[in-house]
C-alpha cells in the first residue's frame, strides 16, 4: 500500500506536469491527454449482466473476406492473391494432355475461403456479446464491480470469424483517454485523428483483435484494474474466437505499468508483453516463458529509461535466456533495417485525418533519421526472446516520454507484432 501511494503521488505530480504545459512541438501529434468521466472503484471483480444493446449500432460490419495469402520471405508481409494474368507456376503435364512437360501453365487461383459462421446478434445480445464481424469497431460498456466501465473492440477487415483470432489489450496512459489511444480523438485540439497507438494498423492483413481498454478517470490502479481489464478478455471471448496462446499485453506509461501487472502473476493468461515508456514496475515471476519487446526514450523526462532496461533486463533471467544482450535490429541511420516500419508521412499538428488505419502508408526508416538501437536476449526457455529498443525522442514533448511519435518515424506497434508473430505455433 505505502508502494502504491508512492507512485500514486508521483503521477499526481505527472498530471499536474501533462495538464500544465501547452504542447508546440510540432512533431508531437499524439498527445496522452484527455478527460474521461468514468466512475472510479477498487472493489473486487462482479461482471454484471446489464451491458449496452446490440441493436442501433453504426458498425455492423462488412462480409467476412477472404484471408489474405502470406509471402513465406516476408512472414510481417501480406499479399493479395495472385491472378491468371500475373503468377505462374512450371508444372509437368500428364502424358497425353497434349503439351511437352516442364512448360509455364498460369496458375489457377483457389477457391475464396468463405465463412458461412452466423454472425447476426441473437435475442438478448449486447454490444458486449453479439459475434464480431470484420470491420467492426465498436464500444463495450458493462458494469464491474459497482461502475460502468468500457473499452473499444476493434477488427480489421482481414479478421475471421471462423478461425481463432490473436487478441491484443492495448492501455493508454495516465490522463490518456481510450479515445485518443485508439485515434478517435487527437491528442491536441489539432492534431490528426486516426493514429492513436499505432496497433490498429499494425494488424491489418492479420487474424488479430485490437481492445483498449479505458481506466477509471484516465489512471490505472495496478492492484484492482487487472480484473478489470480480464473481464474485459473474458467479454470479448463472447464476440469471437480467441486463440488462447495469441493474448498480448501492451500499454505506454502507466499503461506500461499495466502491462506488467497483468503478466507477471501466477495465473496470467497474457503470452506476450510489449511495455512502452513504461512506469517503473517490477516482474516478480512468469507463470512462463514469455516473450517481451519494450521501447523507450532515453530522454524521457517523466519514466524512467534505466529502470525501465534493468526489469528488462530481469524479465530475460526469468526466461533463462542465455545469450545477450546483443544487436537485434536498427532502425533509421545508415544500417536501417529494410522493412516498411516508418511512416511515409509522419504525422504532425495540423496533418489531415486518417480515417482508415489500413490505408496509412509505411516505408523503410529513412537513413537520415536518427537511429533506434534494439538489443536482444535469446537462448530462452521455450524458444521465446527478450528484445530492447532505444527510440530517440529528444526533439519530442517530455524527451519522447509519448513515444509513439518519435525522432526516428518509426510506428513501434509495426516492430512489436511481426516480434510477437514469430512465436505462434
Amino acid at each position: 500500500m505505502a508502494n502504491l501511494a508512492g507512485k500514486t503521488l508521483r503521477w499526481m505530480g505527472v498530471v499536474a506536469v501533462l495538464t500544465g504545459c501547452a504542447q508546440s512541438d510540432p512533431g508531437t501529434a499524439e498527445d496522452r491527454d484527455k478527460p474521461d468521466d468514468t466512475d472510479d472503484t477498487d472493489e473486487p471483480s462482479e461482471l454484471d449482466a446489464s451491458q449496452s444493446p446490440a441493436t442501433g449500432s453504426k458498425d455492423s460490419g462488412p462480409k467476412p473476406t477472404t484471408p489474405v495469402q502470406r509471402d513465406a520471405s516476408r512472414p510481417d508481409a501480406a499479399r493479395p492473391s495472385p491472378s491468371p494474368s500475373d503468377a505462374s507456376v512450371e508444372v509437368p503435364l500428364e502424358p497425353g494432355t497434349g503439351g511437352d512437360a516442364g512448360v509455364d501453365v498460369p496458375e489457377v487461383p483457389a477457391e475464396p475461403e468463405v465463412c458461412d459462421k452466423n454472425l447476426e446478434p441473437k435475442p438478448g445480445d449486447t454490444m458486449c456479446s453479439s459475434p464480431l464481424k470484420p470491420g467492426d469497431d465498436r464500444l463495450c460498456e458493462f458494469s464491474f464491480s459497482g461502475a460502468m466501465r468500457k473499452f473499444y473492440v476493434y477488427a480489421p477487415k482481414s479478421y475471421n470469424p471462423c478461425k481463432p483470432a490473436a487478441l491484443v489489450m492495448d492501455a493508454h496512459g495516465a490522463s490518456e483517454s481510450a479515445e485518443v489511444h485508439t485515434g478517435k480523438a487527437g491528442f491536441q485540439a489539432n492534431s490528426p485523428k486516426g493514429y492513436g497507438s499505432g496497433w490498429r494498423m499494425a494488424v491489418q492483413g492479420d487474424n488479430a483483435i485490437v481492445v483498449t481498454p479505458q481506466g477509471v478517470s484516465n489512471f490505472w490502479n495496478e492492484g484492482s484494474d487487472p480484473a478489470y481489464v480480464n473481464a474485459a478478455a473474458e467479454l470479448v471471448k463472447k464476440m469471437a474466437d480467441i486463440d488462447p496462446n495469441k493474448m498480448y499485453m501492451t500499454g505506454i506509461s502507466m499503461g506500461g505499468m499495466m502491462t506488467y501487472a497483468n503478466s507477471c502473476t501466477a495465473m496470467s493468461q497474457w503470452r506476450g508483453m510489449v511495455p512502452i515508456a513504461m512506469l517503473a514496475n517490477t516482474c516478480p515471476s512468469l507463470p512462463k516463458p514469455v516473450p517481451l519487446i519494450s521501447f523507450h526514450a532515453p530522454t524521457d523526462s517523466i519514466t524512467s529509461y534505466d529502470d525501465d532496461r534493468a526489469n528488462t533486463e530481469k524479465v530475460a533471467k526469468l526466461n533463462n535466456c542465455k545469450n545477450g544482450p546483443k544487436p537485434w535490429a536498427k532502425f533509421g541511420g545508415a544500417s536501417s533495417d529494410p522493412r516498411p516500419y516508418c511512416f511515409a508521412m509522419p504525422p504532425k499538428l495540423g496533418s489531415p485525418d486518417a480515417p482508415d488505419p489500413a490505408a496509412i502508408p509505411f516505408a523503410p526508416c529513412p537513413t537520415s533519421a536518427p537511429e533506434a538501437d534494439c538489443v536482444g536476449w535469446d537462448g530462452c526457455d521455450e524458444g521465446v526472446e527478450v528484445v530492447f529498443c532505444s527510440v530517440p525522442g529528444k526533439d519530442q514533448q517530455y524527451g519522447g516520454h509519448l513515444l509513439y511519435n518519435n525522432d526516428t518515424g518509426l510506428n513501434l506497434p509495426q516492430v512489436a507484432w511481426p516480434f510477437l508473430k514469430k512465436f505462434w505455433k
